[in-house]
């Protein structure tokens, strides 16, 4: 399973960006992502300029929308905290600059390389 786990997160790395190139639109309600969820925004001391959501009605939060991968995507990350993390991960390697990459990249890593 460890290297299922290894081109998955080669995939996220170097792939994901290209197979499921960022959209960006209109300033929305939404759910923050990429450097605006908390996983990152509590470990970044700015340099990432405006927030990005997923747009969703539902969204406390408001900023430049970022379409999601995939439609359902903000209702899931509402009722599950571990997906919303590890998706806000995936979009902050998908449009992030090279330090928010690098450091999604490596949140990424010990999600899926060293759990169980």
């Amino acid at each position: 399973m460890l290297a299922l786990r290894e081109n998955l997160l080669e995939f996220l790395v170097h792939g994901v960006r290209y197979a499921f190139p960022a959209v960006r639109g209109r300033v929305t309600r939404g759910v923050p992502t990429a450097h605006s969820a908390p996983v990152l925004a509590s470990r970044l001391q700015g340099g990432e300029s405006g927030a990005l959501v997923w747009p969703f009605a539902e969204g406390r939060a408001r900023g430049e929308s970022l379409e999601p991968l995939h439609r359902g995507v903000p209702r899931a990350a509402a009722e599950h905290p571990d997906m919303y993390e590890a998706l806000a991960l995936v979009d902050a390697s998908r449009v992030g600059g090279a330090r928010v990459r690098e450091l999604a990249v490596e949140l990424l890593r010990q999600r899926l390389l060293e759990t169980s």
